[in-house]
């Protein structure tokens, strides 16, 4: 959820579809042959192997997507540095604002409605929409829907935030 508040994007892939993100499945895969099998003998070793692979393939492997640079090359840290506060979620006023207890639940017409555990503790904001059916946003995050005839919880999203 930082990141999230942190104005990063959530992108969603048809599920078990890794072509949908080849590249990314792929460094995956390379990841586990050439460090995880067979695993090392202690947990500190393991750690050592993921660094040792984090550290080639950042400082010493080019990148196709990268015009043959390696990423070392390519990165600027960043101009400013972080707080550490994040900002505050701000719904517009016409809408019902809830917060999320521990278990991922809220209380709505008179229902305890469930939007997830990793929301525990956060504001969300419900945008009436017409027909009993809200939608559950999560700052500038389309999170899905809660439909008034619906005992359930909320049916996910899978569309692009407002912005």
């Amino acid at each position: 959820m930082r990141w999230l508040r942190l104005g990063l994007r959530v992108e969603f892939s048809r599920r078990v579809r890794p072509q949908d993100n080849a590249a990314h499945e792929q460094m995956h895969r390379v990841l586990k042959a050439e460090t995880a099998r067979p695993p090392a003998a202690t947990f500190a070793a393991q750690q050592r192997r993921f660094a040792r692979w984090r550290d080639d393939s950042n400082r010493c492997r080019p990148h196709k997507s990268l015009g043959m640079k390696v990423p070392h090359a390519r990165y600027r840290p960043r101009a400013r540095r972080c707080s550490g506060k994040l900002p505050a979620l701000v719904y517009p006023k016409r809408w019902i604002v809830r917060r999320v207890n521990s278990e991922g639940r809220i209380r709505w017409q008179r229902r305890s409605r469930v939007v997830g555990r990793a929301f525990g503790g956060e504001w969300i904001g419900l945008r009436l929409r017409g027909g009993g059916r809200h939608e559950v946003w999560f700052g500038s995050h389309l999170l899905g829907w809660l439909f008034a005839h619906d005992l359930a919880g909320l049916r996910p999203a899978r569309r692009q935030p407002r912005g």
